[in-house]
């Protein structure tokens, strides 16, 4: 998956070196792990971000999945087509022999254009 540039301007890439030089294997170590995924430790870090930045009872409602509703929405209004937005959100696309049986994903280039269309200028 293309990382956005402003990922990389904030220092992403500098993080995995940091992690490299640790031996670590996992993107965000301080997340152990519950099950099979990282999610719920995730969702309970968010939880608390949330409360200390006051965005408790908020409209419209903000919680661990609004990233990815963000992002879809942002995409979508780019007008882009519902099998690269899948492709980006980590969703399988369609049940049809076209894609899953012969298609074997969309090029890097085309994602990182896709990715490039969202903007993560702080809105006030």
């Amino acid at each position: 998956m293309p990382i956005h540039s402003k990922l990389i301007e904030l220092g992403f890439l500098d993080r995995i070196k940091q992690l490299k030089h640790q031996k670590r294997i996992h993107l965000f170590p301080e997340l152990n792990k519950t099950d099979k995924t990282n999610s719920p430790r995730a969702s309970k870090w968010f939880a608390r971000v949330q409360k200390q930045l006051g965005w408790i009872n908020q409209t419209p409602k903000l919680d661990f999945h609004s990233f990815r509703h963000t992002v879809a929405t942002r995409l979508q209004q780019h007008e882009l087509p519902e099998s690269r937005i899948a492709s980006i959100l980590g969703h399988e696309i369609g049940k049809s022999d076209t894609f899953n049986r012969y298609g074997k994903g969309y090029m890097l280039e085309t994602l990182k254009a896709d990715i490039q269309k969202l903007n993560f200028e702080l809105v006030r």
